[in-house]
C-alpha cells in the first residue's frame, strides 16, 4: 500500500456505540465510563483513526497533549410506508450515509435509492419491538458498483433473492435477466451466494442482536431486485422463508464444530436431531 492509501475498516471491534454496548445511547441514559470501554477490549488503547500512514507521521510528529472525549449527538432519518394489513410488521431497507472513502460508491449509491434507515442505536432504542416485528432488513451500502450481481444473505432468505434475479432484465443484455448473468459469473451451476459477516455495516445490529433475517447486495440494476425482495416479502401471504437452506448452513457448521472437538468427549446428538426439526416443516411446505 503506498503512503498516502488508507485501511477504511472500523478501529471499534463491535457495533454502535461503545459507551452503551446493548442499550440505546439517548439523552441521559446510563453509560459505561471510559475505563469499563477499554476494559471491553473492544477498542484500541491508543488514538486510533483509519488514516494512511503518510498522514499520520505528520500528525504524530505535532500532536500536543491528550485529546478529549466527548459525547455527541447524531441524527437518523427514518420514512414508513404503511400498509393496508398487518401495519405492525415492519421489513426495512437501509443504508448509512456517512462516507468511509469518496463516498461514490460507499454509501453514495445506496443512498440515492435510499436515506440511511436502520443504525445500531435505533435497533437497541426499539429491540423488543423490532425483535416482535420486523420481517426482514435488506441493507445495500455499496448499491451500484461495477461486476456481477453480489448478494449476501442468511440462508433463509436465499431463494427469494434468486427468484427476483430472475425476474429482472440484465441492463448489459436485454435477452437475459440479472440470474443468468449471475450464474455465468460464477461455475455455472450455482450462484454465489455469500454470507453476512461481522460488524462491517448497518446489517451487523439487526443479524447479531435481534436475529432478523437480512440481505446486502449490490449491481448496477439493484433498485429493481431490492423493491421485489421488499415487495414479496411485504405482499406474500406466507413469508417466502426457505429454512431448508438454513438447516443445511446449520449442518455444515455442526460438522465443522464436531471435527474440532472430536477429542473432547461432546455428544451433538442433540443439536444433529434440532437440525432435523428444522427440516421437517419446510421439507412438508415444500411438497
Amino acid at each position: 500500500m503506498p503512503p498516502s492509501g488508507v485501511q477504511v475498516g472500523s478501529v471499534y471491534d463491535g457495533t454502535g456505540d461503545p459507551t452503551t454496548s446493548g442499550w440505546p445511547s439517548t439523552g441521559e441514559c446510563e453509560r459505561l465510563s471510559n475505563e469499563e470501554v477499554e476494559n471491553e477490549g473492544n477498542v484500541p488503547l491508543i488514538p486510533s483513526l483509519p488514516i494512511s500512514w503518510a498522514n499520520g507521521d505528520a500528525i504524530i510528529r505535532t500532536i500536543g497533549g491528550k485529546g478529549q472525549q466527548v459525547i455527541s449527538t447524531i441524527q437518523n432519518v427514518i420514512g414508513v410506508i404503511e400498509g393496508e394489513e398487518e401495519r405492525d410488521r415492519f421489513v426495512i431497507l437501509g443504508n448509512h450515509h456517512d462516507a468511509w472513502t469518496f463516498g461514490v460508491v460507499d454509501p453514495n449509491s445506496g443512498t440515492a435509492t435510499l436515506l440511511e434507515i436502520g443504525s445500531t442505536e435505533w435497533v437497541e432504542e426499539n429491540r423488543e419491538m423490532l425483535a416482535a416485528r420486523v420481517v426482514a432488513y435488506l441493507n445495500v451500502d455499496c448499491a451500484v458498483q461495477g461486476g456481477p450481481f453480489r448478494a449476501s444473505a442468511t440462508p433463509q432468505l436465499d431463494e427469494i433473492i434468486i427468484q427476483a434475479a430472475q425476474q429482472v432484465q440484465d441492463p448489459d443484455n436485454t435477452s437475459q435477466t440479472i440470474y443468468h448473468s449471475w450464474l455465468a459469473s460464477g461455475n455455472d451451476t450455482t450462484v454465489k451466494l455469500g454470507r453476512l459477516g461481522g460488524a462491517g455495516s448497518d446489517y451487523a445490529a439487526f443479524v447479531q442482536h435481534i436475529g432478523t433475517p437480512a440481505i446486502d447486495m449490490s449491481f448496477g440494476q439493484v433498485a429493481s431486485i431490492w423493491g421485489l425482495v421488499a415487495l414479496r416479502l411485504a405482499d406474500d401471504e406466507v413469508l417466502p422463508f426457505n429454512y431448508l437452506s438454513y438447516a443445511s448452513e446449520l449442518q455444515k457448521s455442526a460438522e465443522h464444530l464436531e471435527a474440532e472437538i472430536s477429542d473432547k468427549g461432546i455428544s451433538l446428538v442433540p443439536l444433529y436431531a434440532s437440525i432435523e426439526k428444522l427440516k421437517q416443516p419446510q421439507q412438508l411446505r415444500m411438497t
